[in-house]
């Protein structure tokens, strides 16, 4: 180890830096004996989901926990600390205690939770419980007023599986389910309450509601074998009477989110920049501990490492907390839209969102495999049982789905942690289980002495991070891949927020901001759509997209496909 830095350090001086030969040994050794004194990561976790709680964007608490840790990055000594106003919400929604209860025929707590942003009650509600009717023919609305309403689960089939009807068919089966929800909502019921369809209640809501319409019935999902159990007792012909207290609060906006910002400021290269960080909102079914305290967390911990080390680094150090990850990167994206200019100036985002097991690696191009050998030669080393490995893409990078997307739409290097473990992410990841049992304090602490190793040794490279062949021309969510067929546009249901330099799409004139209306004569209403209609029949597409209120059509050619299609006739011709 020591001889392999030693090299680096003969180089750097040739070079004609004037540092330590085992500057960039002793500067890693340095941040590690601080973490073995003090590692506040975990501490910093406790706070974030048992002091604060759940951090819905643009509530109460998303506020209190972004004032919270400005207090703390000051405490820190870091600099330019602040909240940036990354977006605003019409309403304000906050969520207060809730509970439910079976009262007869016999006794039974409730499991249940209610989307985000919908009506809660006015009080403890007691009310009869009946199963939701299929159609309106010979309905009297007597008989549902101010009762709970068992809804039964819409499962369509699959592309492929099962019988889903013909299109005339789902069209009036869907017709039928308007108008049955419309009588009921005249009707006056109690609520709606339908299965989770597991043990597991999905968080989520839609914040786009308006104060002069705001939701008034509350919608229940319950735990499945709550739910079958209610279900069951009603159709043997018993009453079934249901208890709930929401108390679910709406305020009259424009209620603003943030993102919150420090600094441990450059010397020689400080207008250039490395960013570590996580999104500090969450949703609010559970307390958001693995999605993503943690990531907050460990930002909040690598900080506190480094400044108490009390490190120089070359380019500046920024800690970002952003808010609105959990509705589409609204933070991250906010911050990239206001700093267009900046982007040239990020050698490096570093984003915490893969849950409670330790990091076990990062991904790489060869342009800067070297660069990140030199970085986290020191993590490599730091713990037998917690290997750490560089994974190189030789085809490029794919994006993911978190924060760290909108800096690598923008050509940022960008990078999403490899984690490994036996800690179970994806039973707390947007349920009702992300709570702070599911994180460990050995692998928190860990994560947040990895963040800070990875930020150091990034802001005293020499250069930063080559961002060539950055991006992988194919890539799962990031490319919007569709049985190979791969359009190079980075989508918000079927609005472009990005496009892939010199992919199909913007060889066809594809803007940032488009939003697609039809593929081939044929309208698409949402992302499905649009991927059914890219994927099928030959590989010219005629896309209309709407831009600045006008609409244009876009020709797509998949050239590979068209060539090998074209030598498939020219050889049948032969035969």
């Amino acid at each position: 180890m020591r001889s392999r830095w030693m090299l680096f350090g003969i180089s750097l001086a040739a070079a004609g830096f004037a540092q330590p030969v085992l500057a960039q040994d002793a500067v890693a050794d340095k941040v590690i004996q601080q973490a073995a004194k003090e590692n506040r990561s975990y501490a910093y976790l406790d706070k974030i989901v048992n002091g604060i709680g759940a951090r819905l964007t643009a509530s109460m608490a998303d506020h209190q926990a972004c004032k919270w840790a400005v207090e703390e990055f000051n405490a820190m000594g870091l600099e330019n600390v602040q909240m940036q106003k990354a977006g605003e919400f019409p309403v304000m929604f906050n969520r207060g205690p809730w509970s439910g209860s079976m009262v007869a025929p016999e006794k039974m707590s409730l499991e249940f939770s209610t989307p985000a942003w919908t009506a809660g009650t006015k009080g403890a509600v007691t009310a009869d419980a009946v199963m939701q009717p299929k159609s309106v023919e010979g309905l009297n609305a007597e008989d549902y007023a101010g009762k709970w309403i068992l809804t039964e689960n819409q499962r369509r089939g699959r592309r492929g599986r099962g019988n889903r009807g013909s299109a005339e068919e789902r069209r009036e089966a869907d017709k039928k389910r308007r108008e049955v929800q419309n009588f009921l909502n005249e009707a006056g019921v109690a609520g709606f309450i339908r299965s989770s369809g597991s043990e597991y209640i999905r968080s989520g809501g839609n914040y786009r509601i308006r104060w002069d319409n705001l939701p008034t019935i509350p919608q229940i999902i319950m735990v499945d074998d709550h739910w079958k159990a209610i279900q069951a007792r009603i159709d043997k012909g018993q009453k079934v009477s249901l208890k709930f207290d929401i108390r679910n609060h709406f305020s009259k906006g424009p209620s603003p989110f943030y993102n919150v910002v420090a600094d441990i400021p450059g010397s020689d290269k400080a207008d250039e920049y490395v960013i570590v960080g996580g999104h500090i909102d969450s949703w609010d079914s559970a307390t958001g501990t693995v999605d993503d305290g943690i990531g907050s967390a460990v930002a909040m911990g690598a900080a506190q490492i480094l400044a108490a080390a009390g490190v120089k680094p070359r380019r500046t150090i920024r800690f970002m907390l952003w808010s609105g990850e959990e509705q589409g990167l609204l933070g991250s994206r906010a911050y990239v839209e206001q700093n267009p200019d900046l982007m040239e100036k990020i050698s490096a985002v570093f984003n915490y969102d893969g849950g409670p097991n330790p990091i076990a690696g990062i991904d790489c191009t060869p342009a800067f495999h070297a660069d990140f050998e030199k970085v986290f030669a020191s993590v490599a080393t730091l713990d037998e049982k917690l290997p750490f490995s560089i994974r190189v893409r030789e085809g490029g990078m794919t994006a993911g789905g978190s924060d760290h997307v909108s800096f690598f739409r923008k050509g940022v290097p960008a990078f999403f942690w490899t984690q490994r473990g036996p800690l179970d992410f994806r039973h707390g990841l947007h349920t009702q289980f992300d709570t702070f049992d599911l994180a460990s304090e050995e692998y928190t602490n860990h994560n947040g002495l990895v963040a800070a190793l990875a930020a150091i040794g990034t802001a005293n490279l020499d250069t930063m991070l080559s961002r060539d062949n950055l991006a992988a021309r194919r890539g799962g969510r990031g490319g919007q891949q569709a049985n190979g067929r791969t359009m190079g546009i980075y989508l918000e249901d079927v609005s472009v927020s990005g496009v892939v330099p010199n992919s199909v799409a913007a060889k066809a004139g594809v803007q940032e901001g488009d939003t697609i209306l039809k593929v081939d004569g044929n309208a698409v209403g949402n992302r499905a759509d649009l991927l059914r209609a890219i994927r099928a029949g030959g590989p010219e597409k005629v896309v209309v997209v709407k831009r600045a209120g006008k609409e244009m059509k876009l020709n797509f050619v998949w050239e590979a496909e068209k060539k090998k299609a074209a030598k498939k006739e020219t050889r049948s011709d032969n035969l």
